[in-house]
C-alpha cells in the first residue's frame, strides 16, 4: 500500500509540474503583445508584401504598438495590392488618426524582414475607427 501511495504522489507531482511549465510557456509565448490582449484591427494595402510576415511588429515613432495579424492575397483579379491586417493595442489606437499613414520599413537587412511603421496622426484630426484602412505612404527603393 505504501508503494502505491508513493507512486501516486510522484505521478501527481510530475503532472502538477508539467501543468506549471505549460502555463509558463503560454505566458512566455503570449508576452506583452501575445494571445491575451485585445487589439484594435486596421487594414493597409501594400503593392506587395515581400519581407513582411504575420507577427511582424507594428511601430509608431519607434515604439511597438501592435503586430501584423494577417496578410492576404485578394481573390478578385481586378483588385490590386496585398491586404495586410494589423492589430494595435487599445491604448495606442487613439493615436491612429485620419491623417496617419502606414509604410513598410526594414527590420533586418540580411533577411529582408520588414515591419509596419504608422505615423502618429495630428491631435486635431479625427480618430480612425476600428476596421478602417490606413493610407499607405508611397515608398521609394523598398523591395
Amino acid at each position: 500500500m505504501a508503494r502505491h501511495r508513493a507512486r501516486d504522489l510522484t505521478v501527481g507531482t510530475v503532472f502538477a509540474l508539467a501543468l506549471i511549465i505549460l502555463g509558463l510557456a503560454f505566458m512566455a509565448v503570449g508576452g506583452e503583445y501575445g494571445l491575451w490582449f485585445k487589439r484594435v484591427r486596421y487594414h493597409v494595402v501594400f503593392p506587395d508584401a515581400s519581407g513582411l510576415l504575420e507577427g511582424a511588429p507594428v511601430r509608431m515613432a519607434g515604439v511597438q504598438i501592435g503586430t501584423v495579424t494577417a496578410i492576404r492575397q485578394p481573390t478578385d483579379p481586378n483588385e490590386e495590392g496585398i491586404a495586410v491586417q494589423i492589430g494595435v493595442l487599445p491604448e495606442y489606437a487613439e493615436r491612429v488618426r485620419s491623417d496617419s499613414t502606414a509604410a513598410r520599413r526594414m527590420l533586418q537587412f540580411l533577411t529582408n524582414e520588414k515591419y509596419v511603421e504608422i505615423t502618429p496622426g495630428s491631435p486635431g484630426t479625427l480618430r480612425l475607427p476600428a476596421g478602417s484602412t490606413i493610407p499607405r505612404l508611397d515608398e521609394v527603393g523598398v523591395g
